[in-house]
């Protein structure tokens, strides 16, 4: 395993190589939904210097798995994290994220990982001021703040060498955490089917309100909204917003295409 001398080894000292690592600069729609500056900032956002601090503290690496496990690791560290915002984050890292930061299907293992490591300590560490424990070595900050990197190693994907010897690992992680990856992916689906419906929605009204010689197609998309607003609300196990949403789908819109489009 690969080890360094965090007896001696001070926060601002790691922070430095860090920073190095990290000197580059970050999309807006990465800023959008992770910096605390702004107004859509998801649960588990922290300033680029504390994220920098965070990396030395639990020993990354820079790659997009890293990526994947500090992400993960902020939102399940704090508390008002919820399925629909980890909906949102496997959203926008999975499709609109630009090419270089955008997450695949492996990259959310990781995700998961980091998830459960961060809500499995009892401090939030989005809102603690690093500044104060810049010189002060990385063993004595781990100890205090509950980070032991025995449990990091266990998940450090780089070791390629130990990481195949870590089947058992492996094994526990999927059983552990297989109801957390199943919610994740059903949020993820119902976060976009509902996002979806709205602009098929919004495209569809104006369509109408229009009009128009083409205002009757109108209600293709609002038929497109209704019916994914239907699916999303079966996925929920939401019964009025699923009557609401089949009555919507068979006796406006379908009837609207029909009367417009057929007749």
């Amino acid at each position: 395993m690969k080890t360094e001398p965090t007896d001696i080894i001070t926060l601002r000292e790691k922070l430095e190589e860090v920073t190095f690592k990290n000197n580059q600069k970050i999309p807006w729609i990465v800023k959008l939904i992770k910096s605390p500056r702004s107004l859509l900032a998801l649960p588990g956002s922290i300033s680029r210097k504390d994220y920098n601090y965070l990396y030395a503290l639990l020993n990354r690496n820079r790659t997009l798995q890293d990526e994947a496990f500090m992400s993960g690791f902020c939102m399940g560290n704090d508390p008002k994290t919820t399925l629909f915002h980890i909906g949102i984050f496997s959203f926008f890292s999975r499709y609109l994220y630009p090419h270089k930061y955008r997450f695949g299907k492996s990259d959310f293992f990781f995700f998961d990982l980091g998830f459960a490591y961060g809500k499995s300590l009892p401090i939030q560490f989005n809102l603690i001021d690093f500044s104060k424990y810049k010189d002060i070595s990385l063993s004595i900050l781990r100890k205090e703040f509950g980070i032991d990197l025995e449990d990091l190693y266990g998940i450090d994907y780089y070791e390629a060498e130990y990481i195949n010897n870590s089947q058992k690992f492996h094994s526990q992680y999927v059983v552990r955490n297989k109801p957390l990856k199943n919610k994740r992916r059903k949020i993820f689906y119902t976060t976009f089917l509902k996002l979806s419906s709205s602009m098929c929605g919004l495209v569809g009204g104006a369509t109408l309100a229009s009009n128009t010689s083409i205002s009757g197609y109108g209600f293709i998309f609002l038929a497109c909204s209704s019916s994914q607003m239907l699916i999303a609300s079966l996925l929920d196990k939401d019964k009025l917003l699923i009557f609401y949403s089949a009555t919507i789908f068979f006796c406006v819109d379908l009837l609207g295409i029909y009367r417009w489009l057929f007749n």
